[in-house]
């Protein structure tokens, strides 16, 4: 067995035992072994990643109050002694690049600048593992005292503020008793705050949710879309988990049993697929340092610099499969992934657009169109890159035959990953998606009949053999208006765009959802109308978009 299997497989079982132990309660006790993110005494660095979690679920089950980790030779070279410290040690995993040719260990540095330069993980280039064992604080004779916690200058409310603000996610409160995130609007629905059973209880499940959101494509890009009760859906509600509770440990949030009872039901299907394959939580983890580094850059509590060295540490662990697994396939898979980097032309009557945030330009009636940009740079992608990534790069280290200015508002980014192509535009905060529709002129110009979202109301054309027909709906699928074009020379890009500029309304406005679903909709609304039954707005189904 290699050394990484070991560590993988022994990390499983002390998450699954603390899970089996623990279910209603795992996530508070993560609070008593130290309230803080486990650290190398000598370097003062906090453990990350893997390390994080496997350090602290040890200080669950051994009942270390000391965040504090060192090397014996660390503590050697302090002057400091172990005691009783025997079957006590614990293995951490360090990745570094290597050079086979050379046969030389690689900086992390100068490893990136080979990767600008082209170089690939293969059979020259790879990720080693080495281990080292460390002991924890409480069994170090000499060790100087715990330092009294820092009082934090962030307090709870203050945080869901902020992230909901930096992450441009709105948290709507509407009194029901349910709470999740809604990909398809972006917003995140709670009840309201006086029926938690404490604030703390309340700021735990906004958390909570705000990690899925994170998931979105134009911010760290997962599949969120998932069926409920899935594999998948279990997946991603356990990225969420273990994510929140790295923040609570920066932030020293309390948790509440009744935050986690409401997803229970996936402690058993957790501990079922870790069991099975270990290397799904070391995938989890993975994904879960990503959204708490995101989430603590949002929240203001890492700089853009503090930020970019935590994805790229992400990163590096995330690398290792391609590492020992790379062939033609993946090189393939890979060659396929590109990024394009948009930027406004230099025509003074595009200032106005310039640096302009895509709700001021929503405001005053500014469309984006492909037309009025230029295409700067284009390179190909490392598999699952993502946008915060994409914007350290551009702004902080870019490449030497890149001649654009850095990452700003208002430049567009297209992605071509796994066979989808999406664009996005540079918003004030993050990053808005521009539907095909917008960005590619000939889409419309396709279509003989569409279907349209835009806030609470629906909007369908179809074409006609004199023209076009249109019906603009509400949120609950009942008519609002409509009417007939009879204007054969009128093109349908320009019959859609002349109804939502009637009605006050840009395809920027919009998202396109599935027209057959919309119809059927439709016909149920009706039917149900007509039958004088009335239904809540909670069960009402949503449509798929089409994006």
């Amino acid at each position: 067995m290699t050394k990484t299997k070991e560590y993988r497989e022994q990390l499983a079982e002390a998450f699954l035992q603390v899970l089996e132990e623990k279910q209603l309660d795992w996530k508070k006790e993560w609070q008593g072994s130290g309230g803080q993110t486990p650290v190398n005494v000598k370097t003062g660095k906090d453990y990350r990643g893997i390390n994080r979690l496997y350090l602290t679920l040890i200080a669950m089950q051994r009942g270390y109050t000391d965040f504090r980790w060192a090397t014996f030779k660390q503590i050697q070279e302090q002057g400091w002694r172990l005691q009783d410290a025997k079957g006590q040690g614990i293995k951490v995993e360090y990745w570094f690049p290597f050079d086979t040719e050379e046969k030389k260990v690689l900086t992390w540095q100068a490893f990136h600048q080979l990767q600008r330069e082209g170089a690939v993980l293969g059979e020259r280039y790879q990720l080693r593992a080495k281990y080292a064992t460390v002991f924890n604080g409480s069994l170090v004779e000499g060790i100087p005292k715990l330092p009294e916690p820092e009082e934090n200058e962030i307090q709870p409310d203050e945080l869901i503020h902020r992230l909901s603000k930096n992450m441009d996610v709105d948290i709507i409160h509407d009194g029901g008793d349910r709470a999740f995130y809604r990909p398809m609007e972006d917003k995140i629905h709670l009840p309201l705050p006086q029926y938690f059973d404490s604030p703390y209880a309340y700021d735990s499940t906004a958390l909570h949710e705000l990690a899925h959101a994170t998931g979105a494509a134009h911010r760290l890009n997962r599949n969120i879309k998932n069926v409920f009760g899935t594999e998948d859906y279990a997946y991603e509600e356990l990225i969420a988990e273990i994510s929140s509770c790295f923040m609570s440990a920066n932030l020293q949030l309390e948790q509440s049993s009744e935050h986690i009872e409401n997803h229970k039901a996936y402690v058993q299907s957790w501990i079922e697929t870790i069991r099975e394959k270990p290397e799904s939580l070391v995938k989890a983890i993975q994904q879960a340092e990503k959204v708490a580094s995101y989430m603590e850059y949002k929240a203001e509590l890492l700089t853009k610099e503090e930020y970019m060295k935590n994805v790229g540490s992400t990163m590096e662990v995330g690398e290792t499969k391609v590492m020992k697994q790379e062939n033609s396939k993946e090189r393939k898979t890979l060659e396929q992934d590109y990024v394009e980097i948009y930027q406004l032309k230099q025509e003074d009557e595009l200032i106005p657009y310039r640096f302009m945030s895509r709700e001021y330009l929503q405001n005053h009636h500014m469309p984006v169109q492909k037309e009025n940009y230029d295409l700067i740079y284009k390179e190909q992608l490392a598999e699952r890159t993502t946008l915060e990534e994409i914007y350290v790069k551009y702004n902080i280290s870019k490449p030497e035959d890149y001649n654009g200015h850095s990452l700003s508002v208002s430049d567009i980014v297209v992605l071509q990953q796994s066979g989808e192509k999406v664009a996005y535009y540079v918003d004030a905060i993050g990053f808005s998606e521009i539907p095909e529709l917008i960005w590619e002129k000939s889409y419309l110009e396709q279509k003989q009949e569409i279907a349209l979202q835009t806030g609470e109301q629906f909007l369908s054309v179809q074409s006609t053999d004199g023209g076009y027909d249109f019906t603009i709906y509400d949120g609950d699928y009942k008519v609002l208006d409509g009417g007939v074009y009879d204007s054969p020379e009128l093109t349908f890009p320009d019959t859609v765009n002349m109804i939502l500029d009637e009605n006050g309304k840009l395809l920027d406005d919009c998202i396109e959802v599935d027209y057959e679903e919309l119809m059927e909709l439709v016909e149920k609304a009706n039917a149900i109308s007509a039958k004088g039954v009335i239904v809540e707005d909670k069960k009402k189904q949503e449509l798929t978009p089409r994006l």
